[in-house]
């Protein structure tokens, strides 16, 4: 468990891509931005401790997620080596 202030420990940490598209031209910017994550998914499952990686629509706002969830252990490193 990592400790970022008194009283706050987490194991995991998330890092969030948002990405907005259009409904325009049968959605292709969100096709688009779906197949930019399938070339680079490979690559981001590779980095030391990630957890999983994964993609989330919300259709009303017309915004797509990309997140990848890591050990808090990433995290401690990066934070002592400033």
């Amino acid at each position: 468990m990592a400790t970022i202030a008194e009283g706050v420990e987490f194991d995991t940490v998330a890092r969030e891509w948002r990405c907005k598209w259009s409904p325009d031209g049968d959605k292709a910017s969100l096709v688009a931005a779906q197949e930019a994550l399938k070339a680079v998914i490979s690559d981001l499952k590779e980095l030391e401790g990630v957890k999983r990686v994964s993609s989330i629509s919300q259709l009303l706002l017309l915004i797509i997620h990309f997140v990848y969830k890591y050990s808090s252990f990433v995290l401690s490193c990066d934070m002592n080596t400033g």
